[in-house]
């Protein structure tokens, strides 16, 4: 990494990041549309409101855990409507402090279409971008476990070293990678969860790679 890389903001960086994974060529990705992403469902069929939230932290919690690395970016979109008023951010910053995030390194500000969204168009009258610098004292578990409370369903981890994105949702998790075989282990471990709706796409690029060397069996 240049120096220029190291001292530059989060925002830039998040912005390397992700369009490098993704290939966008200077615009951020849609992480679905990534070639080499994996789509997990974290909240099982016929499960009641209490029992699936619990399974889907659970197992979002095991996708963080199983990373190639701990994440050191992390971008949050908060997309407010005006009847939710600017409570919401509040509400994301509190969280921020109950995390360990502490303040966010920068906020990006737009109006819908100003900025582009990493996962989908935005029906949004106004939109806000969070980053934040990942460090010991970031507590993954609150952030997952409190997300959805702050209207912020689009949080995006990222691995700058693995070159990995990691996007948890209420109900499900995509995670995205420059190099197939860097997340080849977690398509092995946890087949299971992979995304019906997305399983033949998902076969059909990692059902037949192999791994290149040990490191890339986790353990």
């Amino acid at each position: 990494m240049t120096d220029e890389e190291q001292t530059s903001s989060p925002r830039a960086r998040f912005g390397r990041e992700a369009d490098l994974i993704s290939g966008a060529n200077g615009r951020y990705p849609g992480v679905y549309q990534c070639r080499y992403a994996l789509r997990f469902e974290l909240w099982p069929d016929h499960c009641g409101l209490k029992q699936g939230r619990k399974i889907a932290l659970e197992r979002s919690m095991v996708l963080f855990d199983r990373l190639p690395a701990a994440p050191d970016l992390l971008r949050v979109d908060l997309c407010v409507l005006p009847q939710w008023g600017r409570g919401v951010r509040k509400k994301l910053l509190r969280l921020g402090d109950r995390a360990g995030l502490g303040k966010p390194a920068c906020v990006a500000r737009a109006k819908a279409g100003g900025v582009p969204s990493l996962y989908r168009e935005l029906e949004f009258e106004e939109s806000e971008y969070f980053y934040w610098r990942l460090t010991p004292s970031f507590r993954p578990k609150a952030a997952l476990r409190e997300r959805d409370t702050t209207m912020a369903e689009e949080a995006f981890f990222i691995d700058s070293k693995n070159h990995v994105i990691y996007h948890p949702y209420e109900d499900g998790a995509d995670v995205a990678a420059l190099d197939p075989h860097t997340v080849l282990y977690l398509y092995r471990e946890l087949n299971d969860w992979i995304l019906d709706y997305d399983r033949r796409r998902i076969d059909a690029v990692f059902a037949g790679l192999s791994p290149v060397n040990a490191s890339e069996e986790k353990t």
